[in-house]
């Protein structure tokens, strides 16, 4: 019902999304303020707000990634990261205190409940939004974080290459539809200060990042959803019904086949067994990729750095706990 809204970001309306979004606003009868400010900046934001008067709402959606593992990030590629998001929510936060806002939103991202493999700093700056969010609504201040998973087609996960959008989907994460994530946007407004929007299939979730059950977040989910079952894992079910001498022949071609879908190989190509990983073009975002395949098909947590310290076929079979430990499991019973 807002009839006035002033529109800010760096670049203003320059592009011509936005002037395309302004045009349609201004035919639905809205008056509509494009203008230049940094979220970045606590001086840009203050002048920002001193031009505007009978504010009521405020809706802070800047956002930008800058993928890496925590090792190769430095202090510029971190602010790049959390000054917009985490500096801006929290001066937006701090100058509009005298103000008795009837809504404060901020838009979150569901990397900062679970954490996404090279999106250290970006999870760290929603983390960042969320306790922004919680510490207004126990002020007795309007406040939610939305903490959104992927959308199809919008925003920054929305716009996910097809290789992390495949890697989300493997992890029981799809994009939510549009509509459906509006629905659920608009009916998060009046709850609780935190909300998550995903889709989460908590089973594969919890199979595919045991290590993260530690997580009250995700023990909480999986227990709702479903009892759990003892770890066990087709590979492993296939181990163990296997001859003895047949294990280690359908292990390696296990690890062979999953490194040569990390690097994207055809079908009917494959890494040779005592070929470098990172000679044949893997990067450090896929050996966490290689990690997490791998840490599904055993159904145990297996180290960060796994793919690192064991960088062929060979090694890297040989160093997965499956071949020992779950297997004298059930040979022992």
């Amino acid at each position: 019902g807002a009839k006035r809204l002033v529109l800010a970001g760096r670049t203003g309306a320059a592009s011509p999304q936005a002037k395309e979004l302004i045009a349609e606003l201004e035919g639905r009868g809205v008056s509509v303020e494009a203008r230049k400010a940094d979220l970045g900046s606590r001086r840009s934001l203050k002048a920002l707000l001193g031009k505007i008067d009978g504010l009521v709402g405020v809706v802070h959606a800047a956002g930008t990634t800058d993928d890496a593992l925590v090792r190769d990030l430095d202090a510029s590629r971190i602010e790049a990261v959390v000054g917009p998001k985490a500096d801006g929510a929290a001066w937006l936060d701090e100058l509009t205190a005298d103000r008795d806002l009837a809504l404060f939103v901020l838009v979150s991202s569901v990397s900062g409940w679970t954490g996404v493999p090279g999106q250290a700093a970006y999870a760290a700056a929603n983390a960042v939004l969320d306790a922004v969010a919680t510490a207004r609504r126990a002020r007795g201040q309007a406040a939610v974080s939305l903490a959104l998973g992927p959308i199809d087609g919008v925003g920054l996960a929305g716009e996910l290459h097809p290789e992390v959008r495949e890697r989300w989907a493997t992890d029981g994460v799809r994009p939510t539809p549009l509509p459906v994530a509006l629905d659920a946007i608009a009916r998060a407004t009046g709850g609780a200060p935190v909300v998550c929007v995903a889709p989460f299939d908590w089973d594969t979730w919890s199979n595919r990042h045991p290590s993260r059950l530690a997580s009250e977040l995700s023990l909480d989910a999986a227990r709702a959803t479903s009892p759990r079952a003892p770890v066990t894992t087709a590979l492993v079910d296939a181990l163990h019904n296997a001859p003895a001498g047949a294990r280690r022949a359908m292990l390696l071609d296990h690890v062979q086949l999953t490194v040569s879908k990390v690097l994207g190989m055809p079908p009917e190509r494959r890494i040779g067994v005592e070929d470098g990983f990172f000679d044949a073009g893997m990067d450090s975002l896929m050996a966490m990729d290689l990690r997490d395949r791998l840490q599904s098909a055993v159904g145990q947590p297996l180290p960060a750095t796994l793919v690192f310290d064991q960088p062929t076929v060979r090694a890297l079979a040989d160093a997965l706990p499956v071949s020992y430990t779950h297997l004298r499991a059930h040979e022992t019973v």
